[in-house]
């Protein structure tokens, strides 16, 4: 028995001796429940983690390159099953009878307990459907934000200014977001915005304390859990700050308007939300729990996508001067539009025509994805690979995305059409679209068996479209109105991502100088 655990217990002793005794009760259940319920044996060759490494990402390249076109075991703390890229388009739309991404989330966060996960239902068809629809007509406000959030968070940046990146661009990220999913004035209200940014710790450390106890007994300790308390607080407090917009979203339905179309104002797209809602448990509690749900999935995610293509820039400098260039060529053939303030905006369609920006940002995500592995499923019952393997009920698989996406093996990447795959081009992608029959393939948000960072199939990321939107805003203002350049103490050197077992994040303490040009280099 782990001595997490036993410390665990230990304060649970502390705090509620009558639960404690239950507990160890359900301990001997819990050992019984697990022995009875344990998986089929699979018949896979299984590759060990390398001693010493923090990060499991050697072993599975080494487990990619010896079994190529077969599925192997990972063994790590909880083995998982790597499936090869021949395998990708049999498993990718596999129903959740059969393979279930909800399964793997609700098991992974005790979903019985802190509730995580139990607001897709409500939140991925917002997202998929409302949100992707009106992508363009977010473009105006999220230029706004993105304008107001910079100045606000760099300040006058007369000079080079060092900015800690990934601080930073979480609150701009956090601040676009929140002009789009609650709007303002709450949006730019401090306490709304560090909840939305706290929330994913939040959920992390609850997830993370709940695990030190034996499944079978997490529904009994868990509303004893200090970490779990402090996460139903902050659902409560955010139900307070919302209530107001439920307030005013049932004067909107009362007096028949339907909020079909984006509105750049507060309470749109909760308004979306509660369509997808029970009508009996729309109350501000559940308005929040789905609203910070959505902020789960989106702030972080998106603000370590950003951080790591200032870095490239940053480390790359020869790739401003033809992405400037480049906005300057879609200024020239689509004009301006400008505000009463007089600041100038690109039009809506001239995002679609950043194709050498989308192609950066795709080679930066290529190279420094958020998860070396991909389309985590539990396998609900038994399935048979076009290899041939069975994978039995209760397997748990994954795609090798980041193997995939810097191997030679795979088509698009080979050296005969650009840099080695393990090599930055940033250019790349576009490069591959501009050969025939590829003008609308390769783009940052497109998922293929070739670029699977937003997964593919049923389950590809459903915000994939507003994160490639927001992403080329942030960066569009920043190529317009700053320079940008390594600090000196990074030696010229790129910040290296911190990997830890199959994540890689931007190294949060990086720090990165900024200088506001005197104006915008396009009027």
């Amino acid at each position: 028995m782990s001595s997490l655990f036993l410390e665990s217990f230990q304060d649970l002793v502390a705090r509620a001796p009558a639960l404690a005794s239950l507990t160890a009760l359900l301990v001997v259940a819990a050992v019984v429940y697990h022995l009875l319920q344990r998986h089929a044996k699979l018949d896979l060759p299984v590759v060990e983690l390398i001693p010493g490494d923090v990060s499991y990402e050697r072993a599975l390249a080494q487990g990619v390159a010896k079994y190529p076109n077969t599925p192997f075991v990972l063994n790590q703390e909880s083995p998982v099953v790597i499936i090869p890229r021949d395998c990708i388009d049999g498993v990718k739309s596999l129903p959740e009878s059969q393979a279930s991404m909800a399964k793997h989330v609700l098991e992974d966060f005790s979903a019985n307990v802190t509730k995580i996960g139990h607001e897709a239902h409500d939140t991925v068809p917002a997202v998929k459907n409302d949100l992707t629809r009106h992508v363009a007509s977010i473009l105006d406000g999220l230029q706004d934000e993105a304008r107001f959030a910079i100045d606000q968070e760099f300040g006058p940046g007369s000079d080079w200014t060092p900015i800690p990146v990934y601080m930073k661009f979480t609150r701009v990220v956090a601040l676009l977001s929140g002009r789009v999913f609650v709007g303002r004035p709450l949006s730019r209200e401090e306490e709304w915005l560090n909840a939305t940014i706290s929330y994913t710790y939040n959920c992390t450390r609850a997830r993370d304390a709940l695990k030190k106890y034996p499944k079978l007994i997490r529904p009994v300790v868990g509303p004893w859990v200090q970490e779990v308390q402090d996460l139903f607080k902050q659902r409560k407090r955010g139900a307070e700050l919302l209530t107001p917009i439920l307030d005013e979203i049932r004067k909107r339905e009362a007096r028949g308007e339907k909020m079909d179309e984006y509105e750049d104002q507060q309470g749109t797209f909760c308004q979306w939300l509660m369509k997808y809602t029970d009508k009996k448990s729309v109350t501000a509690l559940k308005l929040a729990e789905n609203q910070m749900g959505v902020s789960f999935a989106a702030i972080h995610t998106t603000s370590m996508a950003v951080s790591q293509v200032i870095f490239d820039l940053a480390s790359h400098p020869e790739y401003v001067k033809p992405l400037r260039e480049e906005i300057q060529q879609v200024i020239a053939e689509d004009g301006q539009d400008a505000d009463s303030t007089g600041f100038h905006k690109l039009k809506k369609a001239s995002f679609t025509k950043l194709k050498k920006l989308d192609s950066f940002m795709k080679e930066s995500q290529r190279l420094s994805p958020l998860t070396y592995t991909i389309m985590d499923r539990i396998v609900t019952s038994p399935i048979t690979l076009t290899s041939g393997h069975v994978l039995p009920k209760g397997t748990h698989f994954v795609i090798p995305s980041y193997a995939i996406g810097t191997s030679e093996a795979t088509p698009i990447f080979s050296s005969s059409l650009g840099q080695p795959p393990l090599e930055f081009d940033g250019f790349r992608f576009n490069k591959l679209r501009a050969l025939p029959g590829h003008e609308n393939k390769h783009q940052f948000a497109s998922t293929s068996t070739d670029s699977l960072f937003f997964g593919h199939g049923t389950h590809a990321c459903p915000g994939r479209f507003f994160a490639a939107n927001e992403i080329k805003v942030i960066m569009v203002e920043l190529l317009r109105n700053w320079d940008v350049r390594l600090a000196a103490a990074d030696n010229g050197k790129r910040p290296a991502n911190m990997i830890t077992q199959l994540q890689c994040i931007p190294n949060v303490q990086a720090v990165v100088e900024f200088k506001r040009l005197k104006t915008d280099f396009d009027v």
